[in-house]
């Protein structure tokens, strides 16, 4: 009897692979439910599956060593998928981390007479506006009070 695939890699839901262009099946490597975090369905099988990124909309695989690493490793839950490529996803962390950073500086920037503290404000809002992010009217306009107190 097979659930869920165990059987066969053909056989698996097909919710697992939203919206892939490609499954390569004869990829396909067997997976340790055991260490899956899952509520109804496993994945009993790893297989390497091409992908359109969301955001820049070139093509990439989603390998079956990366899934074996994201769901027995990592413990991500056996639904999730990535939706954009590895570059784009270090991008959207890299400005994650620069908003952080910003978010925890801002206030203190504009009160303060430290002026390295203006600056790297300034070069964090910079670095944002360079790594593609929309920045808000309030972001510019902090970046443009802090340039007038660095004069």
């Amino acid at each position: 009897m097979d659930i869920f695939g165990s059987t066969s890699p053909a056989k698996m839901p097909s919710h697992f692979f939203w919206g892939v262009e490609r499954l390569a099946y004869e990829t396909a490597v067997r997976a340790d439910i055991d260490r899956q975090n899952y509520s109804v369905a496993p994945r009993y099988w790893y297989i390497d599956a091409e992908v359109v990124c969301d955001s820049c909309g070139t093509q990439f695989v989603f390998s079956a060593s990366e899934q074996e690493k994201w769901y027995e490793t990592y413990r991500f839950y056996v639904d999730s998928f990535p939706r954009k490529c590895i570059t784009c996803r270090r991008t959207a962390r890299h400005i994650r981390h620069l908003r952080q950073e910003y978010d925890a500086n801002i206030t203190k920037a504009l009160s303060t007479h430290d002026k390295d503290l203006k600056k790297t404000v300034v070069e964090i809002i910079n670095a944002l506006e360079e790594c593609g992010s929309t920045l808000q009217h309030k972001i510019e306009e902090n970046r443009d009070l802090l340039l007038k107190q660095l004069k």
